[in-house]
């Protein structure tokens, strides 16, 4: 091979690899500033450090001892990892090995360990599009008391065109309220929608038992303008819990 094509071959490759460093920095550095810059706005958030990692293939991002506090919940996160493809930057991955808290009803205390958690948020024209999470087991207790602990959860939020959303959701659980020695399976399904930054959605929750799969209990779910309804009796108010968070 001619000396002078291998010097040419040679400086394109050098030059190629200089100049995805630079793209590589410059967009590792605006997603940790765009991250930092959210946190900082936020009054009830606090963390220890931000850096980021990965080069070349990917972007890693990790936020040491989150935490948020507010009138409505309380969260607690060792290590929280964003995970972001440096040629696709509209898939963005969250992961934490174990997120704690606590959310406040009737000045009370339902307290919850999340474990495994892996979340991946997919953006479309700078909107989400879908948000897919699952989880390896949730913990909750009330008072002190084991209310139910979820196992393999999933749920998925899937858009259509951005207009609205379907929600699927399902867990294998065990509860003292059915049954210390058998397991259930928890299904929501529906789809939601926000009209005039208020939200809608109709949606059915099934209960099942996990060795025979037989219907145990179901109960057809509604959101009217931010509350969740059961039977016309109000569970959850979205719009405060969208506002504090």
């Amino acid at each position: 091979m001619n000396r002078s094509i291998l010097k040419w071959i040679i400086f394109i490759i050098i030059s190629l690899l200089v100049l995805y460093s630079i793209y590589w920095l410059i967009v590792s550095s605006q997603f940790k500033s765009q991250v930092n810059s959210l946190l900082q706005d936020r009054n009830d958030i606090d963390y220890q450090s931000i850096s980021v990692s990965g080069f070349p293939y990917r972007m890693n991002m990790q936020i040491d001892n989150l935490e948020s506090d507010n009138n409505l919940f309380q969260i607690r996160i060792k290590k929280l990892f964003f995970d972001l493809n440096p040629f696709d930057l509209e898939k963005v991955m969250m992961r934490t090995p174990e997120l704690e808290g606590e959310l406040i009803i009737e000045k009370e205390k339902l307290n919850f360990l999340i474990n495994n958690l892996v979340t991946r948020i997919d953006f479309k024209e700078h909107n989400i599009e879908n948000i897919r999470l699952i989880s390896e087991s949730i913990k909750t207790k009330y008072i002190a008391t084991k209310i139910v602990e979820f196992n393999k959860v999933k749920f998925y939020l899937i858009g259509n065109d951005l207009k609205s959303y379907d929600i699927e959701i399902n867990s294998i659980a065990n509860t003292n309220f059915y049954s210390k020695d058998e397991t259930i399976i928890i299904e929501v399904a529906g789809n939601i929608k926000s009209v005039d930054n208020e939200l809608y959605g109709d949606m059915q929750l099934d209960i099942l038992k996990e060795t025979s799969k037989d219907r145990i209990f179901s109960l057809p779910l509604t959101i009217n303008n931010g509350v969740l309804s059961a039977l016309f009796i109000p569970i959850l108010d979205f719009r405060k819990f969208l506002y504090d968070f």
